[in-house]
């Protein structure tokens, strides 16, 4: 089937639509990671995890759930409020440090974490930093850590049709350049990557075309 025709782009609705289908995919996302046995943190130290665009906090609150020392990042202050309370009713508030930045802000010391998990969150950086933020994130796993996220494809709609250069969708083509990085000991091995493009629903049920990377790739 052939994507829509662009319409204007709602911010609002874009983050609506997020949280209302974000939740179950991250989720499962990372279940299939865990269940692979793919992150192992080093011997004798709590394992660290980095929740980027935390949203509403579910996947930062499983994280730390699960032994996780976890920095959830999120522009929105509204989100990192909903992350704090739900932290606070699961009991592993001092699991989680909360921080209110954006990708183009942001700085994640190199070699630091098991886990950086980005659900849905990374094409809403600015186009012209993108790079630079996927270069950080690469550079903040530990050797054998593990990145989980999404990436939106060129013809998702909530980039397609976002403002000129805010938003990023990824092409098949650049894919190879995102997992080798600058060098070998920045490389990516891909444990899962698939493509999924095809018409769905949006979360006030009107029709809407999809096109999504879900991504599981560990640093060598």
């Amino acid at each position: 089937m052939e994507p829509q025709s662009p319409r204007s782009f709602d911010r609002e609705e874009a983050l609506d639509f997020l949280d209302a289908r974000r939740h179950v995919a991250a989720r499962e996302l990372l279940a299939e990671a865990f269940d692979a046995g793919l992150i192992a943190p080093p011997n004798g130290e709590p394992p660290r995890a980095a929740d980027l665009g935390c949203g509403p906090g579910h996947e930062t609150v499983e994280l730390a759930r699960r032994g996780f020392e976890v920095l959830a990042t999120d522009l929105h202050p509204e989100c990192l409020e909903a992350t704090r309370r739900l932290a606070e009713r699961a009991g592993v508030l001092d699991r989680v440090r909360l921080e209110a930045v954006d990708f183009e802000s942001m700085r994640l010391p190199e070699r630091s974490f098991d886990l950086v998990h980005a659900g849905f969150s990374l094409p809403f950086c600015r186009e012209d930093r993108f790079a630079g933020a996927w270069r950080m994130i690469v550079r903040s796993l530990r050797a054998g850590g593990v990145f989980v996220g999404q990436w939106f494809g060129e013809r998702e709609p909530l980039v397609r049709d976002a403002p000129p250069g805010s938003a990023k969708g990824v092409s098949a083509g650049e894919i190879p350049s995102l997992l080798h990085g600058t060098g070998e000991d920045e490389r990516l091995e891909v444990i899962k990557l698939d493509e999924v493009e095809r018409p769905g629903r949006d979360a006030r049920g009107r029709a809407k075309h999809w096109h999504v990377f879900h991504a599981i790739l560990r640093r060598a």
